[in-house]
């Protein structure tokens, strides 16, 4: 099996593993994005069986992580820059020894309220095997298991990316540039090490996109189906950002039924087993998992008091360009392009509180900006590609649109009862993908040799980024 996988495969993969490993050891314990609640959610469901509670319940963290976050100076780390952690062998002890008093309830009282217990609870479930392997250790040990199974679904998303562009490429080199994309994309590998459900979500996602693009692709089976259907049923068992998954998927399987056209009762002997496994999956979440305040804790819900289609469309417009002289001003703090698509998605580690220097982002931004306009440019130039593969386009358009549909309505939404706009560089991780193959794309709209230059200048930028990134988060932590 080893001996099919390409060797720039191979190669990429363990690039990927050994950025994962780094930034599991480098950002401080629990200093990931939510990374406190996200582990309290699985000690509780590992020690209890049960998720805990949104609202009510003992404490939020258990007696173990709160003691760790006290004892260790954990919790000063997110609110105060010149905080370190403690390390010292008499904390140690003192950890230890206050475990030992509390004994195995220290573990199993963290039943909320937890924010976060409004997320299906497939990650955290799969989460709950490294959790009882780490315990054979300490609970520093737990934590890095943790992490390194965060990982794996990093690998398993460079893979998808990988077959996804074997899809659309048939050269070696497009594919390189697709998954080298997103192996060495700093904001991925970061997230990669820590312990997040976004990196399941963004795994379903990857390999949603191979599994739709394979569809439309070769043809309705029932087994390419259930791999769209089953990966779908991922992503709504992951977050409620996985909803946004529903719209391409009706949209994958219209394409792929309207190019074969096959008659209605193979249609339907195609279409059944896979339709029956996501909506059997939802109607379980929603009848035995769903928290009390609705799926998703009522996250997706979109109505709200002041809502008006114009609007969003307008607060949207702005989010990308200056407001055009009829419309209002949108609401909420000066917050944006790039902020999202630029700091946060590149950067901005840990608990979003380590970045680069602002001339570094500048820098990607012109990059950014000087690859759209290439797009622009290969998209004229290979029109007749693109029209030859519509099926593949309508997908990769449809995917990305219902992403961005869904968190600029969430922001929107957001925006009309506070200040939080509700939109990080994070939550288009799941789009990463689709980020490779466009740059794929671009950077093989050129000649040979120009494309070989562009594609290590992109490559080794983003190992670069890596590295400072890495240099930046030791320093904040244990500088």
């Amino acid at each position: 099996m080893l001996r099919r996988i390409p060797r720039p495969l191979a190669l990429l993969l363990g690039v990927a593993a050994l950025l994962s490993v780094a930034w599991s050891f480098t950002t401080a314990p629990l200093q990931g994005p939510d990374e406190s609640a996200h582990f309290s959610y699985i000690q509780h469901l590992a020690e209890t069986g049960h998720k805990p509670r949104v609202l009510g319940g003992i404490r939020p963290d258990s007696t173990e992580v709160g003691t760790a976050l006290a004892f260790f100076n954990l919790a000063q780390l997110r609110t105060d820059p010149g905080a370190r952690p403690a390390w010292s062998q008499l904390e140690e002890r003192r950890f230890k020894d206050t475990l030992e008093f509390f004994g195995e309830k220290a573990q199993d009282d963290g039943s909320g309220p937890n924010p976060l217990a409004k997320n299906p609870p497939l990650y955290y479930a799969y989460q709950v095997v490294p959790y009882y392997v780490g315990s054979a250790g300490s609970f520093w040990d737990r934590l890095i298991v943790m992490r390194l199974a965060s990982g794996l679904l990093f690998l398993l998303a460079v893979t998808s990316t990988w077959l996804a562009a074997s899809e659309l490429f048939a050269a070696t080199w497009p594919r390189v540039l697709a998954t080298g994309s997103v192996a060495l994309l700093p904001g991925l590998t970061s997230i990669s090490g820590s312990v997040n459900a976004d990196n399941m979500l963004i795994a379903a996602w990857s390999g949603f996109i191979f599994a739709a693009l394979r569809l439309v692709r070769r043809g309705p089976t029932v087994g390419r189906v259930l791999a769209v259907c089953a990966l779908g049923a991922a992503s709504l068992l992951t977050h409620g950002r996985g909803t946004a998954i529903v719209v391409p998927l009706v949209v994958v399987l219209a394409v792929a039924l309207l190019r074969a056209r096959p008659p209605l009762v193979a249609a339907l002997r195609t279409l059944v087993p896979g339709l029956g496994l996501l909506v059997g999956a939802f109607v379980a979440y929603r009848l035995l998992l769903a928290p009390s305040g609705g799926s998703y804790g009522g996250e997706v819900n979109l109505g709200a008091a002041g809502f008006n289609l114009r609007h969003l469309i307008s607060s949207t417009w702005q989010f990308y360009f200056p407001a055009l002289p009829f419309m209002n001003e949108r609401g909420g703090p000066d917050y944006g392009y790039r902020q999202v698509f630029i700091e946060t998605f590149f950067g901005s580690f840990a608990s979003l509180d380590v970045d680069y220097p602002t001339a570094v982002y500048t820098l990607i931004q012109v990059v950014c900006a000087l690859g759209l306009i290439g797009l622009v440019a290969a998209l004229v130039r290979r029109l007749h590609t693109l029209r030859a593969r519509w099926p593949q386009v309508v997908v990769l358009v449809a995917v990305t649109a219902s992403m961005l549909a869904l968190l600029h309505t969430v922001s929107y939404r957001a925006l009309l009862s506070g200040a939080d706009p509700l939109i990080t560089g994070r939550y288009l991780l799941p789009l990463v993908t689709i980020l490779g193959l466009t740059v794929a794309f671009v950077l093989t709209s050129v000649r040979p040799h120009v494309s070989a230059v562009l594609g290590a200048l992109v490559l080794s930028g983003l190992v670069a980024l890596n590295l400072v990134g890495l240099m930046l988060t030791l320093t904040r932590f244990y500088g």
